[in-house]
């Protein structure tokens, strides 16, 4: 879950989203979970294509030889 940002916007009707940028797969719900728990009934969840996208793997750097 590295790069991920929570992005919240309020409207003048208190009425909340939350959105994940630079997130795939499960990561975005797992991510914003704590959330959603504390705020109570979702009325709406709308999953971004990304979401569908498998997490990318963490890359490692080898160096072969002298």
């Amino acid at each position: 879950m590295a790069g991920e940002t929570i992005e919240i916007t309020i409207d003048r009707h208190g009425n909340m989203k939350i959105d994940v940028k630079g997130g795939h797969g499960e990561s975005c719900t797992k991510l914003t979970k704590y959330l959603e728990d504390g705020l109570g009934k979702i009325t709406k969840r709308v999953l971004k294509p990304e979401y569908r996208e498998r997490e990318p793997l963490a890359q490692e750097k080898i160096k072969v030889g002298k």
